[in-house]
């Protein structure tokens, strides 16, 4: 994950707003966090809303 990051910001693609590292620490832990509660069996917790809450976290930590 941390490659990734750096080749985007390489490319463009994403500013330098915190350490690779530390981004890649954030998204690992709320993937982790969703998936557990995933598993709960939840009703407002579903893939789909696994997916949103991955996707606006992506967006904000890749400023």
């Amino acid at each position: 994950m941390v490659q990734l990051i750096n080749q985007g910001r390489a490319a463009g693609a994403f500013s330098d707003c915190d350490s690779a590292e530390n981004i890649a620490w954030r998204l690992i832990a709320l993937v982790c966090g969703m998936d557990g509660i995933c598993m709960l069996g939840m009703p407002d917790v579903d893939e789909a809303a696994f997916n949103r809450h991955l996707a606006v976290m992506i967006a904000k930590e890749l400023c």
